[in-house]
């Protein structure tokens, strides 16, 4: 098992590396597999479920792409009894949800490289092909947060929290150790740095093409709106685990920046971007 390459990756007992194919393969199954079993009591919308269960479809595909899949779980430290208290249940969740959301970020980079390539070679058809599966992929790792966060307010408070911070981790965890998704992000704009033109300009030569992009950025969009909302009930007005009592920020106005930020970078991408200025009337 390759060694952790953060705290990050050390707390949620994942790994990043180039396993043989048959390997990956397997790995990609058990997050499968322990992911759906938690579902049976997990609080999940029907909409969550569905966008889960489209990501994982995606991601067990058996082409030569998805055999490049990682990370892999510590085998050792995932195997939990049938019958267990609660308090295991919600710490079980907390870890597999997350080893499935760093699984579909990989997916999600892998198929933006190879939108990058596609764009390259001027196949529009199969970049917009790729776009599309990469928005499968965003979906389905907005659904496998919302199931990690799925744990009383109180639970995380009081349990989840401290073990998340020195003396019990070597740093506080941060959203900017999370390898994965940091992958599926630098992919993100790799990508739209090959696809400059407008959504008005892009249309007119190549109207997948456009729609595909837009569909992938209203996702990316959705996701940080759900960071907020998901992360919102469990911290309220608390600061985030790495900033200090002289931050001007919490962890929800950080998130909402955040927010901000993609949708004004999306916003000459997308049919219908945010607009400052008041509601119109026909809303």
């Amino acid at each position: 098992i390759p060694e952790p390459q953060s705290p990050v990756q050390l707390y949620f007992r994942t790994r990043t590396g180039t396993p043989p194919p048959e390997q990956a393969w397997w790995h990609v199954l058990r997050i499968v597999r322990d992911t759906v079993s938690d579902l049976m009591e997990a609080p999940m919308s029907g909409s969550d479920l569905c966008r889960l269960a489209t990501g994982m479809a995606e991601a067990i595909r058996p082409t030569a792409t998805q055999a490049r899949s990682g990370p892999a779980e510590d085998p050792s430290k995932t195997e939990w009894p049938q019958t267990r208290p609660v308090e295991e249940i919600w710490l079980r969740r907390l870890i597999v949800a997350h080893q499935l959301h760093a699984m579909l970020n990989i997916h999600a980079a892998w198929a933006l490289h190879e939108a990058a390539g596609k764009l390259r070679d001027g196949k529009h058809h199969g970049a917009a092909e790729c776009l599309n599966r990469a928005c499968r992929f965003v979906q389905g790792f907005t659904a496998a947060r919302a199931q990690a966060l799925s744990v009383p307010n109180f639970f995380y408070e009081e349990t989840l929290r401290p073990t998340m911070l020195p003396p019990l981790t070597t740093a506080p965890l941060s959203g900017r150790m999370h390898l994965e998704y940091r992958a599926y992000r630098e992919a993100l704009e790799d990508v739209l740095d090959l696809m400059p033109e407008s959504s008005e300009e892009l249309v007119v030569t190549q109207p997948a093409l456009a729609l595909a992009r837009e569909r992938l950025l209203e996702a990316d969009l959705i996701e940080a709106e759900r960071h907020v909302t998901g992360i919102e009930p469990l911290v309220g007005s608390d600061r985030s685990l790495i900033q200090t009592s002289k931050s001007t920020d919490n962890a929800i106005s950080m998130l909402r920046r955040i927010r901000r930020q993609r949708a004004s970078s999306a916003s000459q991408f997308v049919r219908f971007p945010d607009r400052d200025g008041t509601v119109d009337a026909d809303m």
